[in-house]
């Protein structure tokens, strides 16, 4: 297993917190991005955790708050948060900083949600969410539309980062989504993570 910062921290089982191997999820469409994304939840919490969906942007997580809530599960949005309570938090990445939570789900990793953010900052941002998971963290963006610097978390699938596509729970080597790995640059994801 490469020694690798994201390795130590997520993908390695310790003997006090069990941690679980993280996943990328490839969706389809938006629509199969927030069914994945509510059945996620559902079983987390059935395990009795502490669940938080982090996005980028201040607004959709007033709008994935609402969905939870449809969806029959509750959940607090940004004006609502309440941590004496056992419910889903939803909020932007910059109010989970300092906070963990056990499991941290990312939807909406595409460029539209990260709107005139560079790169080394969007790296930085998604190292902040990823961290506030002690046990299992969940990645989700849609198939053609991806955040180039996911294609840099491909690198850690030897590792154990698990892959899916499109509502698949096991995926073939020739059925994922082909992504050229970028130019690395000192501040790159991988050296963050």
């Amino acid at each position: 297993m490469p020694d690798h910062p994201f390795v130590r921290f997520h993908l390695k089982q310790d003997t006090q917190t069990e941690r679980e191997t993280p996943l990328l999820y490839y969706a389809s469409d938006f629509d199969d991005e927030r069914h994945r994304l509510l059945d996620i939840v559902r079983v987390r919490l059935a395990k009795g955790e502490q669940v938080a969906i982090l996005v980028p942007l201040r607004r959709q997580a007033f709008g994935f708050a609402k969905a939870l809530q449809e969806a029959g599960i509750e959940a607090q949005d940004p004006k609502s948060l309440d941590f004496s309570k056992e419910a889903v938090k939803v909020m932007p990445f910059h109010s989970a900083k300092g906070l963990t939570f056990d499991t941290v789900l990312l939807p909406r990793l595409v460029p539209n949600s990260f709107p005139k953010v560079s790169p080394a900052r969007l790296e930085r941002l998604l190292f902040v969410a990823v961290s506030r998971a002690t046990r299992w963290v969940f990645l989700s963006t849609c198939l053609g539309s991806e955040l180039p610097e996911l294609a840099r978390l491909r690198a850690l699938e030897p590792a154990g980062l698990t892959v899916q596509v499109g509502g698949l729970f096991s995926v073939m080597k020739d059925e994922r989504p082909s992504v050229e790995p970028e130019k690395e640059s000192e501040d790159d994801l991988l050296d963050l993570l």
